[in-house]
């Protein structure tokens, strides 16, 4: 093999390291982000040396919940002094400019890009991109709240003080932007500065003319009482000073590199001229120090021993020894490089600048690595090979395990014949090496971590030449690919390199980065460099796209690609590497593209295809696209959608876009239907202001079947529709989605309930349920901001493109004619709590026993052993939800003697709604008391019991164990497949009587399939736990009805499910099972028996009503009962009045089930509906 070395060109971020390690002088002072309500007068507040100027300097401001950057302050501004040679300069921002923390970040960046400062409040962060991209948060310590008053803001103080280090962050007081703050002066000394030796020539061939040395640093920083000194031997030996040069009164350039050089000096200029006479022929020590108080000639190490004797400075900055001989010659005092062969090295550098180690360079400057007054480069070697294929992976197929000890140090892979070099005796396929770097705190290199050539199709599919391709997967870290240098010469024909990637399709973290890029001796070309963008931005995931660079004039390239992540679904696969005319396309229509069936047959292609703009999204990045004419096919859609094309148009531009075909699936919905899209799309104006495709009207939806659904809905896919009349029957949610149903599907028998506006889910024999397929999406993509409709309001005259977002088809909005909307909720008034009370007294001759969902019921305390911290309210969160959850219970269920609730953390919290409820009738007498017990659910969700001890005694408090009935670890505790909520038995005792329920919260049916996927029927994996949980539940009460078959018993809560068998279940439902057969110890659902049809409903999901909150009585309790039904105050209304303590209606997003019984005597009588 011959080597032919070339420059790698790169752009290193050392200095913006170095920017935060350096003595600050200029500083963030002041900041102001929160006060009590809305918050005004916020601003940040810069302080430092009278006469700088901040021209060209900016502060980025961080979002500590992603790392990302969402605003940046320019400056301009120049500070004037107001003490002690010192100023401030303040920056102030529109209301609610700063966001409030837990955590967010300020990042203070000079005028060359340098990170000065990256402070944040409310919590440490890592920056995920923009200039601090890698570095982690200094946290000030110090915060703002909603009760901080407004005009106060967080200070720096201290005394005499020049830099940041010298001043503490203070607890908010009044502000001082734009001066001094109070308890701050300004005065002192500073102390040494951090500045690194960067690059050293000592030595080049013929005449040393061009000796110098590299200093790097923060741009502007002085150099006052620095010296650069040399050790070498003289009379006495080693440790000798043989050269001094001061750098008083210097400072280092704007640029971050200072160069001080002989006078004869010609590779660059330097800021510095002075007479260096650096020694070459021996080991020599160079140092950077502060404050030198030697002279040239001192002996430092007079015995001798390879130990300074004395020190003749306050701080040593830097040093490095330069070896000719190692073990003879004279003594060093600093790390060693060298020996380089058998001389003494002439060039050292550090790669990367700053903060790497130091290397050796080319002795000869014609070799062009000497870079004084930049920053640094490495050479790299390309290898001119005929070799082949092979992998390096864990573990190989022959059972081998590749071992590699060293996770944590930048290395080649060794492959199995213990070289990093792949050599292949013949042939044309192109070897490779493959390179570790440890970027993710030596986490890589473990087992399943795979990089080199693999068949695997799982992913790709097909490869695009012959069977097999590159792979690099799960790196925990970095791998890089260095592909065997190309001769170009060989090269025939038109010298453009063309290479096919392709993306695995996943939730990739920002951090993530994917480069495919290409060396040669004229340059480096970057065929793709994800490291400034989010992957999930790019839309190159999915599909094989070919990527092209024109070598022309190259003589050698090395094809080079990498990936740099940590998760083993994050994976990149290179294929079918050529030399040739980039492929021509040949334009299509867009029915072509879509296709009569889900998926596009040119799905993963590059296509040329025009339409004209239908819709723009909200936010400006995407649009539609439809054919102005179609091909009256009713089974293609004439439309697609445009995902990160280069340039956005006007609504009515025809466009031509080249682009690839893609089938999105979100990797977190892998069963959802594909949408076809054309993504990284160039986009050519052909035209201007052209009329629109007549909207295809939507009348009647099929009514019982989703599949047929599906189908006409697909056909419409990107296209424009229009509804004439839509009444709402779902809630505006906190995504800005809704549900219609057309005029003609707004009628009993379509699951329609007139009543309260609403599509009921129900059985319609057979094991067959009707899901209501009427149900239109509703959604904002393409609003400035959500329509907030409820239940019985309409709109008239929607127009909109059908899309498919989040396992739903949806219309997107882009005209509305008119909308009906009546705000129909209930302001509450102190009158009400005391009718409620009035109204309690009438029920005394029952006993009202409720159950309700309370949604997250949490207290204060994010407990580390629980998954809480996404549900843990602030003070004004919890004490708005105390007050909704109390209207509910007080004025919505007029007091009842017991509530069954479900979704509380603890008894604690649970006592705080009893001790409201307790207080909002002062005369009342009410004396509710909580009751609950820890479960194994891992946020700490329970279920509890709210009573009043003046008319009812708790007699019994357990939890079911396995114990008292076998099973409850399998189906609830730690043996389940999801840990969750034990059910909780409380036994009361009411005029004499003992009542028996047993409080449930069974699995949610998250993780089933979603109505609108590919998998019909959707599969429902959540039932499986649901009817184990059932089944316990049963053997329970049958336990009970054993020892008494007169027992009053009721089995309560939110079971997830619904009263009816779905597909494929038969009588082996969740409920089914739990009431058991007809007879004697049978359990009767109430809301089957007892709540109208038309109330059947306690959640509503996308647009359909069902019930999920159940309540099950042994027949002597079901006896007693005199009337149930659901009291709808919640799940049919907006999000907005969960924070509106003012409306009675949605403390929850379940509605409460009131039980009323007689205990005295029988309840009314009933037709009970046995099956």
């Amino acid at each position: 093999m011959k080597k032919h070395r070339i420059q790698l060109a790169t752009t290193i971020a050392a200095l913006a390291t170095m920017g935060q390690a350096t003595a600050q002088t200029t500083f963030i002072n002041e900041i102001h982000y929160d006060n009590a309500s809305t918050d005004v007068g916020e601003a940040i507040e810069i302080a430092g040396p009278a006469g700088i100027d901040l021209s060209g300097w900016s502060l980025v401001l961080y979002n500590g919940s992603n790392g990302s950057t969402y605003s940046v302050l320019n400056l301009s501004e120049t500070i004037i002094e107001q003490s002690g040679g010192y100023g401030t300069v303040s920056i102030s921002l529109t209301t609610n400019g700063l966001q409030n923390g837990s955590p967010d970040g300020i990042a203070l960046v000079d005028a060359s890009g340098t990170v000065i400062q990256f402070l944040s409040y409310e919590g440490a962060m890592t920056a995920a991109d923009g200039p601090a991209v890698g570095l982690t948060s200094t946290d000030i310590l110090v915060s703002e709240s909603s009760s901080t008053p407004a005009g106060f803001s967080l200070q720096l103080t201290g005394a005499d003080g020049i830099e940041y280090s010298d001043f503490t962050w203070q607890a908010p007081a009044e502000n001082s932007f734009g001066s001094i703050n109070a308890g701050q002066t300004f005065g002192g000394e500073a102390g040494p500065p951090a500045i690194v030796i960067n690059e050293i020539r000592i030595d080049q061939p013929s005449t040393d003319n061009d000796e110098y040395f590299e200093l790097a640093g923060y741009p502007g920083q002085s150099l006052e009482g620095v010296s650069y000194l040399v050790i070498g031997d003289g009379s006495g030996g080693s440790g000798v000073i043989e050269n001094v040069t001061s750098l008083d009164g210097l400072v280092i350039p704007e640029d971050g590199y200072f160069v001080a050089a002989e006078s004869t000096f010609n590779l660059a200029s330097a800021d510095y001229v002075a007479s260096l006479d650096f020694e070459n022929s021996d080991n020599v020590t160079h140092l950077l120090v502060y404050e030198f108080t030697g002279s040239k000639g001192d002996d430092l190490d007079v015995d001798e021993d390879g130990v300074l004797d004395s020190e003749p400075w306050t701080a040593l900055l830097d040093s490095v020894a330069l070896i000719e001989s190692v073990g003879t010659g004279e003594l060093v005092y600093a790390d060693p490089v060298g020996p380089d062969g058998s001389f003494v090295p002439g060039h050292v550098y550090r790669f990367a600048d700053v903060v790497g180690d130091f290397k050796i360079g080319p002795f000869d400057l014609a070799e062009g690595y000497d870079t004084p007054g930049s920053e640094n480069i490495e050479p790299v070697e390309y290898e001119f090979s005929t070799s082949t294929y092979t992998s390096f992976e864990e573990p190989f197929g022959d059972g081998s395990i590749y071992v590699d000890e060293d996770a944590a140090t930048d290395h080649y892979i060794e492959n199995m014949a213990g070289s990093s070099d792949v050599v292949y005796e013949g042939g044309l396929e192109l070897g490779f090496k493959a390179f570790y770097k440890n970027t993710r705190n030596a986490s890589g290199l473990s087992d399943g971590d795979y990089v080199g050539v693999t068949q695997f199709t799982g992913t790709v599919g097909t490869y695009k030449d012959g069977t097999q391709g590159y792979q690099i997967s799960d790196p925990d870290g970095e791998y890089i690919v260095e592909l065997d240098t190309i001769d170009m010469s060989l090269v025939e024909g038109e010298p453009t390199l063309l290479i096919d990637l392709f993306v695995q399709e996943t939730s990739w973290e920002s951090n993530d980065v994917i480069r495919v890029w290409v060396e040669t001796d004229i340059g480096t070309f970057y065929l793709l460099d994800s490291s400034s963008s989010d992957v999930n931005d790019l839309n190159i995931e999915g599909f094989w796209q070919t990527l092209s660079a024109d070598l022309t004039g190259a003589s050698a390239a090395s094809i080079r690609f990498s990936l740099d992540s940590n998760s083993a679904s994050e994976a990149i696969f290179v294929d079918n590497i050529r030399f040739g005319p980039v492929p021509q396309i040949e334009p299509v229509s867009i029915m072509e593209i879509q296709g009569s069936g889900q998926t596009s047959p040119l799905a993963g292609e590059q296509v040329i295809t025009q339409g004209v703009v239908t819709a723009i999204t909200a936010n400006g990045y995407n649009f539609w696209i439809q054919d102005p004419e179609g091909d009256n096919d009713a089974s293609t859609s004439d439309a697609i959608y445009v995902y990160g094309p280069d340039l956005v148009p006007e609504i009515g531009d025809l466009v031509e876009i080249k682009a690839s075909v893609s089938e999105y699936i979100s990797s977190s919905r892998p069963t959802d239907l594909p949408l076809t899209e054309l993504v990284s799309g160039s986009v050519t104006i052909l035209s201007n202001g052209n009329e629109l495709p007549a909207a295809i009207e939507i009348t009647d939806m099929p009514n019982e079947s989703i599949e047929e659904a599906i189908d006409l809905l697909e056909s419409l896919e990107g296209m424009r529709v229009s509804v004439p009349y839509g009444l709402v029957v779902g809630p505006t949610n906190q995504y800005g989605e809704f549900h219609i149903v057309t005029s003609a599907d707004a009628v009993p028998g379509s699951g329609f309930s007139p009543w309260f506006s609403q599509m009921l889910i129900s059985s319609i024999g057979d094991q067959l349920v009707d899901y209501n397929p009427e149900r239109l999406m509703v959604d904002d993509l393409t609003l400035d901001e959500a329509l907030e409709l409820m239940p019985g309001d309409s709109l008239e005259g929607l127009t909109g493109i059908m899309d498919y977002q989040f396992s739903n088809y949806r219309i997107q909005p882009t005209d509305i004619s008119s909308i009906n909307a009546e705000e129909a909720v209930t302001e509450i008034k102190s009158y009400h709590w005391r009718f409620a009370w009035f109204r309690s007294l009438l029920q005394w001759p029952y006993l009202n026993v409720a159950t309700l969902n309370t949604e997250n019921l949490f207290d204060l305390i994010d407990n580390p052993d629980k998954n809480d911290q996404g549900t843990t309210p602030t003070a004004e969160e919890l004490e708005i939800k105390l007050e909704k959850l109390s209207a509910t219970i007080g004025i919505g269920l007029d007091f009842p003697e017991i509530i069954c609730v479900q979704e509380v953390e603890n008894q604690a919290i649970l006592q705080e709604l009893a001790d409201r409820l307790n207080s909002k009738v002062r005369f009342g007498g009410f004396n509710y008391a909580a009751a609950s017990l820890e479960t194994s659910d891992a946020r700490g969700i329970e279920t509890g019991y709210l009573y009043d001890q003046t008319r009812v005694k708790l007699e019994e408090l357990y939890q079911l164990s396995d114990e008292i009935v076998p099973g409850v670890s399998d189906a609830f505790g730690e043996t389940s497949v999801s840990k969750g909520r034990e059910p909780l038995v409380g036994v009361f005792k009411y005029r004499g009587q003992l009542i028996t329920l047993v409080n449930n919260h069974f699995k949610s049916k998250g993780g089933d399939g979603a109505l609108y996927g590919s998998v019909q029927p959707p599969v429902r994996e959540s039932e499986v736990q649901r009817k184990l949980q059932a089944q316990v539940v049963r053997d329970f009460a049958d336990l009970l009805l054993a020892e008494d078959k007169n027992a009053m018993i009721g089995i309560t809560g939110d079971f997830n499910d619904f009263q009816f068998a779905e597909p494929g279940e038969g009588n082996n439902h969740t409920l089914g099972i739990i009431e058991g057969e007809e007879g004697a110890l049978y359990m009767e659902n109430v809301v089957k028996t007892e709540v109208p049809e038309f109330s059947r409903f306690s959640y509503l999901y996308e647009g359909n009503s069902q019930v999920l909150d159940h309540f099950l009585l042994s027949a002597k309790f079901a006896d007693k009962l005199r009337e149930a039904d659901f009291v709808h105050l919640n799940s049919a209304y907006l999000d907005v009045y969960m924070e509106d303590t003012s409306v009675l209606e949605r403390s929850s997003d379940h509605d409460p089930l009131l039980l009323k019984f007689v205990m005295r005597g029988k309840g009314k009588q009933k037709r009970h509906h046995r099956r």
